[in-house]
């Protein structure tokens, strides 16, 4: 009985695989050949994929999701001629996806969402720059495409004193709908890294306004390990971000103020330069007191922009001294805003047995307090802030 029932649940099993997975001779080919549109020459090289094209968003995932990619195959490359081919695809609709580097890829111009579930707007633009393909059983489909060269933007990354920003990242924001340059490109068109003598170049960006940002961030690795069932252990790194200050092009520390750059189709762009002021920046630092005098060791610290209150950075109040810490400052008139201020507790949990370290610290909430804002100029380093935080005000029943 046991085994007449074993072999009823495998032919059932076989049945659903037989179902789900095509026959290897119901599989279809992709075929083609890529070309450079402005040298009329074979794209040699370039990667291929094939993007399925019922990308669907996360049920968690954020408005704007930036994931264009979908559950991707594996890349192909062409040979000497431009030529490619891809075996063994499944049948369904795809998107052809072409990687060269300085050419546009047309499918991360748009975000997942868009794919998803696009506008009137998004689906004539998916109409117009992407290319469908729809694989049936047991066929070859022919697929050529034309690829177009983007523009590029370059530039130097310095500090004041001449020296280059070695391994500074910068990236790319481009004007977006509503004026604002919060548009980021996708894949590596839109990020750049410093070199050894400061300069940067993006390539294969699509025509558009621009501006650029260097990113000064300060981080620190810290290592654990943790038991593995085999009995082995698992190191991990983690990077713990500490400080990050913004620089834009035209050098400035605002976005708004940041120098623009407008790029045609195919243009090339040099002189998008930045100076990250080191001269003029400076730290900002302390403790927080509560009204009876004790240090308040929790909570959130922002520096607001005095003019229009928009948040040039924030940090937390660090548990193991007491402190907040900003580490550069350029000048100016600030406002200094604090929330989420609480005394916290210190308790060691124990981890795994055998996880190095063998405990972790815990920080319960004791109690609370109200928020603060207070007017802040810099223009040196003032390192020794003692802001008081009121209590937490308190509310009525008929509240």
């Amino acid at each position: 009985m046991r085994a007449a029932a074993l072999l009823l649940l495998l032919s059932q099993f076989a049945f659903a695989q037989s179902q789900s997975t095509p026959r290897f001779e119901d599989l279809g080919t992709v075929t083609g050949h890529i070309t450079c549109a402005d040298t009329q020459r074979p794209a040699r090289l370039a990667s291929i994929r094939l993007v399925p094209a019922d990308i669907k968003p996360p049920k968690d995932a954020k408005p704007g999701f930036p994931d264009p990619y979908g559950n991707m195959l594996p890349e192909v490359q062409t040979d000497l001629t431009g030529g490619y081919t891809i075996p063994n695809v499944h049948p369904g609709q795809y998107y052809l996806r072409v990687d060269l580097l300085g050419y546009i890829t047309p499918l991360l111009d748009f975000r997942r969402d868009q794919l998803a579930s696009p506008t009137p707007d998004v689906q004539q633009r998916m109409q117009r720059e992407l290319q469908v393909l729809n694989v049936v059983p047991h066929s070859t489909l022919t697929a050529d495409v034309t690829l177009r060269r983007g523009a590029s933007l370059s530039g130097t990354v310095t500090f004041d004193d001449g020296s280059a920003a070695i391994g500074i990242s910068v990236r790319v924001l481009r004007r977006n709908a509503s004026g604002e340059f919060k548009e980021q490109i996708q894949g590596r068109a839109g990020y750049s890294q410093v070199d050894d003598h400061g300069h940067y170049r993006f390539n294969a960006l699509p025509e558009g306004e621009y501006i650029v940002e260097a990113d000064l961030t300060l981080s620190k690795q810290e290592t654990t390990t943790m038991p593995m069932p085999n009995g082995q252990m698992a190191a991990t790194i983690m990077n713990r971000f500490i400080f990050s200050l913004p620089v834009y092009s035209g050098s400035t520390i605002r976005r708004k103020d940041a120098a623009a750059v407008k790029l045609d189709a195919g243009q090339e762009t040099s002189g998008a330069d930045i100076t990250i002021p080191v001269g003029s920046l400076h730290e900002v630092s302390g403790t927080l007191l509560a009204k009876d005098g004790h240090t308040i060791n929790g909570g959130k610290v922002a520096l607001l922009f005095a003019d229009d209150r928009s948040q040039f950075a924030t940090v937390d109040v660090n548990n193991d001294d007491s402190t907040f810490r900003f580490p550069y400052v350029p000048e100016g008139n600030y406002i200094l805003s604090v929330e989420q201020a609480k005394d916290v507790g210190s308790v060691q949990v124990p981890n795994a047995p055998g996880a190095n370290p063998p405990t972790h610290t815990d920080h319960p909430t004791l109690h609370t307090y109200g928020t603060l804002e207070q007017p802040l100029t810099v223009h040196t380093d003032l390192q020794s802030l003692t802001p008081i935080v009121p209590d937490k005000p308190t509310t009525t029943a008929s509240e």
